[in-house]
């Protein structure tokens, strides 16, 4: 079988990827994460969902046991990806190669030995689809589950919040069934004279199904069961995000969405702002850029260096910092909205490029690929070592031999190029718009919630920020879309026979008795 061949492969690259660095690798996020851990405040942009996890691996285990919990839900990311995938009838060599990103991309296995929240975010976001998209249409525990799931993955890294809106979406086109007749058979296939959760006898013109209301799944009207289901999954939304909220106002004094946001909003503003044309108050025209348009460098530079106009700046009285850097850029925004649309798209669209490179004025790529030397990349909340001696694991080395082949693996044939990613979201797309036969297919909902679940976290960090650490989801999640989107384009639907007629009974043998 295909995909236990792939598995295999890539337990075998966890196990090199965990035993070459150990205890686990760092990068500057990760300071900041682990202080969070035993610590009374939040800083930085990073809300406080991924912290919960390390609180609860580090409750029993040291600093090693992270990359090694984190490579176990990568594989079972990986096998719930093919699960899903032949539930839905898609054939088992495409659902083996949908599974294989998670398992072989060496950009993912790095990022699976980071003390980073990517691959808990995108598991989350996986899992919530994954819940919804099981039975062609979800019955109210599964949407409430997709509702909560997604809540906390807004937790762990807050561009999750636009995937509600495609769950919702998903919802209201697929409808929700109710109770145990709501999908019961769903993706097994009806017998003959039944569909999908009918009980025994049910036919069209014989009977009404069991737990099914007159004329659709069991909530009234087909509109009032999708609105049900909607605000069903939108209420399990609210209801966990707002409970993990609280939960971070006790814990931190914040309501745990982070507090760098102003900064991240002022930084992509000042790569394209052309302050001549700008109305600015006059406190406000030292945040403008001395640097051409065309020569600044990029939106991390803007953030962090000692060189941005931002870095030294001192708002005027009775005003802070980050009330002033905000309203720079929401007026950059509003006034000069096409140059923001301009570099968001450009950004969108550097992530499907055919090879993995250095962007212009972007993050280093470097910073996402395995060394040869442990990364020193401490800052004021500590490095490596004591780090290290804080959380227990051993101190920080890295088995140069094992490193050296997995840094080969990733700069040759060990990762998904962008181009791939790019198509499989085009298949996804042409199988939820219904191109030929996909018009039919009842794979159209499941095609369109997988694309705009990828291709949303895609777009909104692309507004911000380019970076190839943010184009992990798009690579796991998007093979997903394109496998659903090529069964939906040409996959023949096998129709079921109709059920034949029970013989007329003989008239004339029944008036003999």
């Amino acid at each position: 079988m295909p995909f236990a061949v792939l598995f295999v492969v890539g337990v075998g690259l966890r196990v090199i990827v965990w035993a070459a660095y150990s205890p686990a690798l760092l990068y500057v996020d990760s300071y900041r994460y682990l202080g969070m851990v035993d610590g009374a405040t939040m800083e930085g942009p990073d809300p406080a969902g991924y912290p919960i996890f390390l609180k609860g691996v580090l409750a029993v285990g040291d600093l090693s046991w992270v990359p090694a919990v984190q490579h176990l839900i990568g594989l079972g990311l990986a096998a719930g990806i093919y699960a899903l995938l032949l539930r839905r009838g898609v054939h088992p060599g495409l659902a083996s190669l949908a599974a294989a990103p998670v398992l072989l991309d060496a950009y993912v296995l790095q990022i699976s030995q980071l003390v980073m929240s990517d691959l808990l975010f995108i598991a989350l976001l996986f899992a919530a689809a994954g819940v919804l998209a099981w039975r062609p249409r979800p019955g109210l525990g599964a949407v409430a589950a997709a509702g909560a799931l997604l809540a906390a993955a807004v937790s762990v890294r807050t561009v999750g919040q636009p995937v509600i809106v495609a769950g919702l979406a998903y919802v209201l086109l697929a409808g929700a069934g109710v109770g145990a007749g709501a999908g019961a058979g769903a993706g097994r296939g009806p017998g003959p004279g039944r569909g999908p959760g009918r009980g025994p006898g049910c036919g069209p013109g014989r009977c009404r199904c069991r737990g099914q209301e007159k004329g659709d799944g069991g909530v009234g009207s087909g509109l009032r069961r999708r609105l049900v289901a909607a605000g069903t999954m939108a209420g399990a939304f609210v209801l966990v995000l707002g409970g993990y909220m609280v939960w971070s106002v006790q814990s931190y004094g914040e309501w745990g969405m982070g507090t760098s946001h102003t900064r991240v909003m002022y930084a992509r503003a000042a790569t394209f702002a052309d302050c001549v044309t700008l109305d600015l108050p006059v406190y406000q025209r030292p945040l403008c850029p001395r640097v051409p348009a065309g020569q600044r460098p990029g939106v991390d530079a803007y953030m962090w260096s000692t060189s941005s106009p931002a870095y030294h700046y001192r708002p005027p009285a009775g005003m802070s910092k980050d009330v002033v850097l905000a309203d720079f850029a929401w007026r950059v925004f509003t006034q000069q909205p096409l140059g923001l649309a301009r570099e968001a798209a450009t950004d969108f669209l550097r992530g499907f490029v055919p090879v993995k490179a250095d962007m212009p004025g972007q993050v280093p790529i470097k910073r996402w690929q395995f060394q040869t030397a442990y990364p020193q990349t401490g800052v004021r909340d500590g490095t490596p070592e004591n780090v290290a001696e804080r959380f227990g694991g051993g101190l920080p080395q890295v088995d140069t031999r094992l490193a050296t082949l997995l840094r080969a693996y990733q700069l040759g044939p060990g990762h998904v190029p962008g181009t791939v990613v790019g198509v499989c979201l085009l298949l996804g797309l042409l199988g939820a718009v219904g191109v030929g036969r996909a018009r039919h297919s009842p794979l159209r909902s499941a095609c369109l919630l997988f694309a705009a679940t990828g291709a949303s976290v895609l777009l909104i960090a692309a507004i911000f920020q380019f970076s190839w650490r943010y184009q992990l989801p798009g690579i796991v999640i998007l093979p997903v879309a394109g496998a659903l989107g090529v069964t939906a384009l040409f996959h023949r639907r096998k129709e079921t026979p109709p059920a034949a007629p029970a013989p007329a009974p003989d008239l004339a043998t029944t008036s003999r008795r």
